[in-house]
């Protein structure tokens, strides 16, 4: 029965870490097609501007962004799941967890700090 309880538990704490991942993984998702948008923004709005652009091409970048952005999570959200079902059966779950919120801490931070240089 105290095995059962375990499993449970085990389990459950796998999929408590894999939905805050996911929805960290939103948030800098969010965050990075910001950063993007504001960079080619600025670009338009610089001396550097390609030949053609102008501020409506931001509405066809924004579109392209969150094409790649999407791919990107969803193969980041399949990435730790999988590592995570793993790390649970090696018991190393709680160590991967954190491994993966620093990496999303790192992005998210480098994105801010990168739109705080713009603005």
């Amino acid at each position: 029965m105290l095995a059962k309880i375990k499993s449970f538990f085990n389990n459950l704490s796998y999929f408590v870490f894999w939905v805050i991942l996911a929805v960290l993984a939103t948030l800098v998702a969010f965050q990075l097609h910001t950063t993007l948008i504001s960079l080619s923004i600025a670009l338009i709005g610089s001396d550097l501007r390609p030949v053609g652009w102008s501020m409506t091409t931001t509405y066809g970048l924004a579109r392209v962004f969150w094409l790649i952005i999407g791919i990107l999570w969803l193969m980041w959200v399949m990435f730790t799941e999988a590592h995570l079902r793993e790390g649970k059966n090696r018991k190393l779950l709680l160590k991967r967890f954190g491994i993966f919120l620093g990496i999303l801490a790192i992005i998210y931070g480098v994105n801010y700090g990168i739109l705080l240089l713009i603005v």
